[in-house]
């Protein structure tokens, strides 16, 4: 009985430190509001984090190396979404920057080092550039334009916007009405679903929701462009409910603009 209460126990013990490694990597996410006492991360991978775990933002860049914008704590969790406080932030964070989510690393005590000798190199002097090799300014090229890509939040709320799921596009639609947004296409996007499903699962209250919420975020973004659709869902659709939230945010929308 003894050997196999120790078989068992070394075989459970076994088994958590081959499971130990999947525990330890980082959680994925995107920076998804900002606020200067707490920010929300949009959790990208299926795992999801607890209180008190670090997050690390880094800024977007080119390079191979990552620049950390600091770190923060995390304190509570709704739906995918983390909301963490500071702890050492370095920057400023943005919305659509790549965050990690892991445990809190040791503290290490820094060992003093003695500082190289450096050898000072004489300083070159720079080459001249003689004024005729230089291009006139209406030679000089300069880079075309182009069409801003979306962020990486934004395109999270375009995600959620058409994947049909009631639960999410409330959720995208909630963070719109609350402006946050930088990009008018997650908007337009939003009227495209609305226009579309508005009389789709009309009996489904989860559905009926998920338009009404639409239809607060279209009132906030005060274009004039989503009046007629909200004129058309007010009139027109099946649900009592979300006829007179589009009638109450078309009215809104018509008297703010």
């Amino acid at each position: 009985m003894i050997r196999i209460i120790i078989s068992s126990r070394l075989a459970w013990l076994l088994l958590m430190l081959v499971c130990l490694p999947a525990f330890s990597e980082p959680i994925s996410g995107v920076v998804f509001g900002v606020a200067a006492e707490e920010i929300e991360i949009l959790v990208s991978s299926g795992k999801m984090p607890t209180a008190g775990m670090v997050v690390e933002v880094f800024e977007s860049s080119d390079g191979a190396e990552e620049i950390s914008v600091g770190t923060w704590s995390v304190t509570r969790l709704e739906f995918n979404t983390v909301f963490a406080s500071p702890v050492h932030v370095s920057g400023t964070p943005q919305l659509g920057q790549a965050a990690r989510i892991g445990n809190p690393k040791p503290v290490e005590t820094p060992v003093p080092v003695a500082p190289p000798t450096v050898a000072i190199a004489p300083i070159a002097a720079a080459p001249v550039v003689h004024q005729s090799k230089l291009k006139p300014p209406s030679e000089v090229q300069t880079p075309l334009k182009t069409v801003e890509a979306l962020s990486a939040a934004d395109q999270k709320l375009m995600n959620d916007l058409v994947s049909g799921d009631p639960i999410r596009i409330r959720t995208a639609a909630k963070y719109l009405y609350r402006g946050r947004y930088e990009n008018s296409l997650v908007m337009d996007k939003a009227a495209e679903v609305l226009n579309s499903s508005y009389n789709n699962s009309s009996r489904d209250p989860m559905h009926v929701d998920a338009m009404a919420w639409i239809c607060k975020a279209l009132w906030v973004s005060k274009e004039t462009r989503h009046i007629p659709l909200l004129r058309e869902v007010g009139r027109e659709a099946k649900s009592s409910k979300l006829r007179s939230y589009a009638r109450k945010y078309h009215a809104a929308l018509v008297r703010d603009t």
